[in-house]
């Protein structure tokens, strides 16, 4: 019989990192919709807290690689 170790915690700390960054990347087409229909109906501190919410993704898209911006555009258009 051959033991196999359980996964560590570095497995499940990268498992978590992953599961963040694709879950707010997921998030922001969502966020944006709803944002975009009720932002009058935000009160002015939740207009702050979707602005710091969506802030790194919309750095990224400004300041990164241009090829970026196509692709995260057309996601968000969907939920439009």
């Amino acid at each position: 019989m051959t033991s196999r170790k359980k996964p560590g915690m570095a497995f499940w700390a990268t498992v978590a990192l992953v599961w963040v960054l694709v879950g707010y990347l997921l998030s922001i087409g969502p966020v944006y919709s709803i944002t975009m229909k009720y932002w009058g109906d935000i009160p002015e501190w939740g207009t702050g807290v979707l602005g710091w919410y969506c802030y790194p993704l919309q750095w990224v898209v400004d300041s990164g690689p241009g090829w970026l911006y196509g692709p995260v555009m057309r996601y968000v258009a969907i939920w439009l």
